[in-house]
């Protein structure tokens, strides 16, 4: 979203000027200038990866086939994934690492294999400038290979600015980002937004902030008061 904003730095940077901690995305240039300047940990992602080796396996450049193998084994090693952060990363450890270390000396070997403006070369050259952030997934069992879920989450608010074109005031965009947050979480943990909205926009009037803190009303722990 914010590599589409057209503001670049100055879009990114009042977005992230509180946070600290994991920030995952593609390879968008703003989020690396961003970060350096804050206590931000970066990860990669790897279907923005595989993205660009199956457009090269789609134009017949030889050898991408062998990386989305690789890829795939990577998702393989997810989907088994025991419950735990600390499990996830010994798993990860010992079955992911080793296939990454094996991408690692195949992206080595094809730097310089393709002409520049080929697609492998693209997508070789991504992976590679990539790198450490595509493997740093590895360390925290709190993350995920890739941000799908939430390109996913954030599609149908995409979508809308296309169609819409405006939503009638420049507010109204961060607006409509904290109503879309709230009923993408309800979606998430299967909360329903009409009863999860009635029951806590009740409640909030009479409480102050500390009570409201301290009364769970995010859908990630929000029950419906009795």
């Amino acid at each position: 979203m914010i590599g589409n904003s057209g503001g670049g730095k100055a879009a990114a940077t009042p977005i992230l000027q509180d946070f600290s901690g994991l920030l995952q995305s593609d390879g968008y240039a703003v989020y690396d200038s961003v970060c350096r300047e804050r206590s931000i940990t970066q990860l990669g992602c790897w279907a923005h990866a595989r993205r660009k080796f199956y457009e090269a396996y789609q134009h017949g450049e030889s050898g991408a086939g062998h990386y989305l193998i690789m890829i795939r084994e990577l998702y393989a090693i997810e989907a088994e994934l025991p419950e735990s952060p600390e499990e996830i990363v010994a798993r990860r450890r010992d079955k992911s690492a080793p296939v990454l270390a094996r991408i690692k000396v195949a992206l080595d070997q094809d730097v310089d294999r393709h002409l520049a403006k080929s697609a492998m070369a693209q997508a070789v050259g991504y992976a590679r400038n990539q790198w450490d952030k595509l493997n740093a997934y590895i360390e925290h069992g709190q993350t995920r290979i890739d941000n799908n879920l939430t390109e996913q989450a954030i599609r149908p608010t995409k979508l809308g600015v296309k169609n819409w074109l405006f939503i009638g005031h420049p507010e109204a965009g961060q607006r409509s980002a904290m109503i879309y947050s709230i009923l993408e979480s309800c979606r998430r943990h299967r909360v329903e937004p009409l009863a999860y909205l009635n029951d806590v926009l009740r409640r909030l009037p009479g409480m102050t902030n500390h009570q409201a803190k301290a009364s769970r009303l995010n859908p990630s722990e929000w029950s419906p008061q009795s």
